[in-house]
């Protein structure tokens, strides 16, 4: 059996950037395959730099000794899901501490019957719905809920958490007239096991008659995210900008390339097409930033990185996967990254509706 191979090109310099990249953009599509697993050049005209330049700050809507230390959401993988309008939920203390009991009252059952056998397929018996503060940016944004469940194991010495969910709904400049019933919290981050996870999903579907799957990211979103943030400066030069591609099971031997450039290298590309002035970051812009990266990867190793499917990138302040996982890494980039995955599922909604 062939074992796959990972290719990666570091410490890229800057001229060699401009160079390749002003000859390849200005060049009448020639080199560039006729068709693209990546349609850089697809809608939406525009978007919005949430986190400009090397400011990501936002301002809570609670002062800072009232809201929760958000560093605990950085570092961490999270599978990301979209969530439809939820009916009925409240956020008073009291409908919490009731949801809290529902689902540990069917938790509690759910592992009578033996479900439970081990840690892959343990799915808790205690639940805690509670107030996330300090993820709202504005008023109109509904507080965030935590959802945790612990388990006490066969020890019986001491509750452990098992899964970690957060539902929230961050500075969307679209706001959404629901009725009087709905609430809306599109977004539902989780880290934890498959089986809690699954159970924990189907108890919020039924109980709030609301919809939740897996949020994906298609290669377009992937060089949008990266495009934007690939220029955000976080202080620490060991970070890198990366893109992963992946290729087709026809090609043996080789599975997946990933091009890694330095972040200060990144920005200054970034900068190139970039008008700093402008808080809008454009599909013409989008499109100049990896088409430079491509050519110049194109240049060295005569790859088409166009003709494969983007499925991961990574900045100095996020990881994000095709398949939904995300992984932030500065806490000043926490309200910027939300903020965009909740423009995107409103745009999902929008599109299904």
């Amino acid at each position: 059996m062939t074992s796959a191979v990972v290719y990666k090109v570091r410490h890229v310099r800057r001229h060699q950037y401009f160079s390749w990249a002003e000859s390849q953009l200005k060049w009448q599509g020639k080199a560039w395959p006729t068709r693209r697993h990546t349609p850089y050049t697809k809608t939406p005209k525009s978007r919005r730099l949430h986190g400009k330049s090397s400011k990501l700050e936002r301002t809570p809507v609670l002062p800072a000794g009232d809201t929760h230390s958000l560093k605990q959401l950085t570092s961490k993988t999270w599978h990301v899901y979209q969530v439809t309008p939820l009916n009925n939920f409240q956020h008073s203390a009291a409908a919490l501490r009731k949801y809290s009991r529902h689902l540990s009252a069917a938790l509690q059952a759910e592992s009578h019957k033996g479900i439970g056998v081990d840690l892959e397929s343990e799915i808790g018996d205690r639940a805690i719905f509670s107030i996330y503060k300090g993820l709202a940016t504005s008023p109109d944004d509904p507080e965030a809920v935590e959802l945790t469940i612990k388990a006490k194991g066969r020890s019986r010495v001491s509750a452990r958490i098992i899964c970690n969910a957060i539902l929230c709904s961050v500075g969307s400049e679209h706001r959404d007239e629901l009725a009087e019933r709905l609430t809306m919290l599109p977004v539902l981050l989780v880290k934890g096991t498959a089986a809690v996870t699954r159970y924990v999903i189907s108890w919020l579907q039924a109980q709030f008659d609301c919809h939740i799957r897996k949020m994906t990211f298609n290669p377009m979103a992937l060089v949008w995210m990266v495009s934007m943030w690939a220029g955000i400066s976080t202080g620490d030069k060991s970070k890198t900008v990366e893109l992963l591609y992946t290729l087709p099971k026809a090609v043996e031997g080789l599975s997946r390339i990933t091009l890694t450039i330095d972040a200060t290298d990144a920005k200054t590309l970034w900068d190139s097409v970039h008008d700093e002035e402008s808080v809008d970051f454009t599909a013409d812009e989008v499109t100049a930033f990896i088409k430079a990266l491509e050519a110049h990867f194109f240049h060295h190793f005569k790859i088409h990185l166009a003709a494969l499917t983007l499925s991961r990138i990574g900045t100095p302040i996020v990881y994000i996967g095709s398949e939904g996982r995300l992984k932030i890494l500065s806490e000043k980039a926490i309200h910027a990254v939300l903020q965009h995955i909740t423009e995107l599922v409103r745009d999902n909604f929008c599109r299904a509706s």
